[in-house]
């Protein structure tokens, strides 16, 4: 997907896109969502799922991160997690450190 990506990307508006630049500068948006994913066995196993006292985990989240173009709404740089509840590196702000610096 990276390589796809790198070689088909290209903007997809001008300057004389409502919306899309402001005094010449292109509007991005940072934003994050986080979905809960059903608890089973191929879920915990492919997530960094914390047990609790009773063996079961905590839970397991898709987190998301993502940088994306004001107008037209496109993602520009997502970055994913999947990982248990309150375990690691499933902080938003963690996340947002990933993204790339325009």
């Amino acid at each position: 997907m990276r390589v796809l990506f790198t070689t088909t990307a290209r903007p997809l508006v001008t300057e004389e896109t409502p919306g899309a630049f402001w005094r010449g500068l292109r509007l991005l948006a940072v934003d994050g969502i986080c979905w809960d994913v059903a608890d089973t066995a191929a879920n915990e196993s492919a997530s960094a799922a914390r047990a609790t006292a009773a063996g079961r985990t905590v839970g397991v989240h898709v987190n998301r991160a993502q940088l994306m173009m004001r107008r037209p709404r496109v993602l520009v740089s997502p970055q994913w997690t999947v990982d248990s509840v309150r375990g690691p590196g499933t902080s938003h702000a963690t996340l947002m450190t990933t993204l790339p610096e325009v």
